[in-house]
């Protein structure tokens, strides 16, 4: 639907791709996986900003994709986490969509887009990738993992009885 809505809009101008499988799954050949992968990043890099929906499970890969190219998330919010959402306004870098309020997509990217100066627009999609390799890359994210436990309750990472037990040993 979300697909519908902005194509539909004419407050955005759209450059989908639609294709038949994911775009992992599209060819049997190695050499047309790999074209249909360039089409698939050359699409992402040569767009302002990317619709980022659940798949097959409730999260978003194409969500840290976006990131990683320097592009601004257009997020529908399906009550999935985000990791280190303690630490990062996730609504700050992306387009915030509930999906109770997807019919009104089209109007909250072209709010969020007017919203921003040209020089805004730009720091903003170089935040967006420096989100992404410090946080969200391998090195960022498990140099930062033991964020997650000292966050809710730092007594899980070193609780009392497991250190008592060690110091009996």
């Amino acid at each position: 639907m979300a697909i519908k809505y902005l194509s539909e809009s004419p407050l955005i101008e759209t450059n989908f791709k639609i294709r038949s499988k994911m775009v992992f799954f599209h060819a049997d050949n190695f050499e047309e996986k790999r074209k249909v992968r360039l089409e698939y990043v050359d699409n992402m890099i040569n767009s302002d900003y990317i619709l980022c929906c659940r798949g097959w499970g409730n999260f978003s890969l194409r969500f840290y994709e976006t990131l990683c190219c320097g592009r601004i998330p257009v997020f529908i919010d399906t009550d999935c986490g985000l990791p280190y959402d303690f630490k990062i306004d996730w609504k700050k870098y992306s387009v915030w969509v509930d999906r109770k309020d997807l019919s009104y997509i089209a109007e909250k990217v072209a709010e969020f887009h007017h919203n921003l100066s040209p020089q805004q627009f730009v720091e903003l999609q170089y935040e967006c990738r420096q989100i992404w390799k410090d946080w969200l890359s391998y090195e960022g994210f498990f140099s930062n993992f033991w964020q997650h436990f000292m966050s809710e309750r730092p007594e899980m990472l070193f609780p009392k009885k497991l250190t008592k037990a060690f110091k009996a040993v």
